[in-house]
């Protein structure tokens, strides 16, 4: 995986990680809207990543691992 690539991967990572924690404890009306700014950012953070980068598979298994509930090591 090329270094660009690998950044890539990390900020969806980062991106997933921020969406699943605000999804834990249920979907309360307070963090509503923290919830659905992560989700917008996620997307847009994918967007660009697919956009730069011509390394899908890796791009598409951080957006699968990162929004799966496991917590064992990701496929790439």
């Amino acid at each position: 995986m090329a270094p660009d690539a690998a950044e890539l991967v990390a900020a969806i990572l980062n991106a997933a990680w921020m969406v699943r924690h605000y999804a834990r404890g249920g979907r309360s009306l307070i963090l509503s809207k923290e919830r659905k700014q992560a989700i917008r950012k996620m997307g847009l953070t994918v967007r660009e990543a697919f956009n730069r980068s011509e390394e899908f598979e890796s791009l598409l298994a951080a957006v699968v691992h990162g929004l799966s509930e496991r917590d064992d090591k990701p496929p790439f």
